[in-house]
């Protein structure tokens, strides 16, 4: 299996894990606050709607390093629930109210439009338009990859909050 084709596997895989989630959840708990400080389910998948809708890549060049030095260090991060992280402000979540349908169809534009892009592009190209907080600049492959871990994360917080709505 090349690249492209793995990465295509991973997103498809993780959406499909997101939005089932957000389809068994009931829609009044979509906007239910479950405790102090924290985010909705509405809000939480907003936040994520927002980090998946594409990468910085208008301007790429070849890369000098292996093109996947950083996932490591990305999915450690990510997927380390200990680890807590304040989004930045462009990041935030736009509103206090979501439907279930309008969560669920952006959700599939932004799986639609990754996909579209990681069938033609060279995946190993640094992305030269942002660099990670904290890391570097990364490659087309390591943002998608940070987009697979960052959605994991969340989908694990929409479960707790689900159990902690429901229990």
């Amino acid at each position: 299996m090349n690249l492209n084709d793995q990465v295509t596997k991973n997103i498809v895989h993780i959406f499909e894990q997101f939005n089932h989630s957000l389809l068994t959840t009931d829609e009044n708990q979509i906007n239910t606050i479950p405790f102090e400080d924290s985010w909705t389910i509405g809000q939480t998948a907003d936040h994520i709607i927002i980090c998946s809708s594409g990468i910085p890549d208008e301007h790429t060049q070849v890369s000098e390093r292996p093109f996947d030095r950083h996932v490591s260090v990305l999915k450690e991060m990510f997927l380390n629930m200990e680890l807590k992280f304040k989004a930045d402000p462009s990041l935030l979540p736009r509103k206090n109210s979501y439907t279930k349908d309008e969560l669920l169809e952006q959700m599939e534009i932004n799986k639609s439009n990754l996909l579209k892009n990681i069938e033609s592009m060279d995946l190993t190209l640094i992305c030269t338009d942002m660099a990670f907080p904290q890391i570097d600049y990364l490659t087309r492959y390591e943002w998608l990859s940070f987009i697979g871990f960052h959605t994991q994360r969340h989908l694990i917080q929409i479960e707790n909050i689900k159990y902690k709505l429901t229990n």
